[in-house]
């Protein structure tokens, strides 16, 4: 499903189809973006918090083929530097620009923004981090205060839950090509039809007055195999088919989550063999 994606966009978008395959990287991301925006376009003002759209970020990794382009071009992270200030401070701009930041863009930053920085303590049992530092630019602390900005943080775990669906769900967490060009198409079909899974449940939360984060994400993919074949076949109805697909998207809530407390360690001793840097068929060689 994953795999035909793609093409199957960009078979239906004329605009799209005369790119060659050397663009297809770049054609692939502008179709994320703009399924994203569409997303972002059809959510409602009271999903917001306090009137603004909020971005949850984390990090995740993938496994892909260790092959030496896809090394060069995807090196092993390195390790963060820690570091936190519980007070009002200035952040200057570097005298140089950085490498990932245009000429322009860095002409028009300001030589320096206000950042507040607000502390508090986690006193829920089992939770690893117990004090917790935040960075933001609302410095109004009447507005914001930091229990608001406690009970905001909490649900950064929804960001977890969207990785999930995208390592576990989509299959994501092992990369199958050899070529970082490849790898980068890959990425991005599955940025491509977990937005279109995305797209599918937020209209289903805005037309039956639901909240997207309420709806479940393999119930939806669920729904959509059960009336994928339907859609296809009968054009006639699509209108209501659609609509029949939606409600029962919006059936499909998340169970209500407890805090649960998971110990961080593995169950499984890591067994002692080395790393396979090569081909199979080569080590195969070689043990012989």
């Amino acid at each position: 499903c994953v795999g035909q994606t793609i093409s199957t966009l960009i078979k239906r978008n004329p605009a799209v189809s005369q790119h060659d395959n050397n663009s297809l990287s770049q054609v692939a991301a502008e179709l994320a973006r703009q399924i994203g925006r569409r997303c972002q376009q059809t959510a409602k003002q009271d999903w917001r918090w306090k009137g603004r759209c909020i971005k949850t970020v984390d990090g995740m990794t993938v496994t892909m083929p260790d092959t030496p382009a896809n090394q060069k071009e995807y090196p092993q992270m390195k390790a963060q530097k820690k570091g936190s200030y519980d007070q009002v401070v200035a952040y200057l701009k570097p005298p140089r620009r950085p490498v990932w930041m245009s000429q322009e863009e860095f002409a028009e930053c300001n030589d320096f923004v206000l950042v507040r920085h607000v502390r508090y303590d986690v006193k829920v049992k089992g939770i690893r981090v117990k004090r917790i530092t935040l960075a933001t630019t609302l410095l109004d602390p009447v507005l914001y205060t930091v229990d608001e900005f406690a009970e905001l943080y909490v649900q950064r775990w929804q960001v977890e839950l969207d990785i999930r669906s995208l390592k576990t769900h989509m299959q994501m967490e092992h990369l199958k090509w050899k070529s970082p060009s490849m790898v980068r198409k890959e990425i991005y079909a599955h940025i491509i039809s977990y937005n279109l899974i995305r797209d599918l449940i937020v209209r289903a939360a805005y037309r039956f007055d639901s909240s997207p984060k309420a709806i479940s994400h393999q119930g939806a993919i669920q729904a959509l195999y059960a009336f994928a074949e339907k859609l296809q076949a009968d054009t006639v109805r699509i209108d209501a088919l659609e609509e029949a697909m939606l409600e029962l998207i919006a059936d499909h809530p998340i169970g209500d989550r407890k805090p649960r407390i998971h110990p961080r360690e593995i169950k499984r001793r890591p067994k002692p063999y080395p790393t396979m840097k090569q081909p199979r068929h080569a080590a195969r060689r070689s043990a012989a």
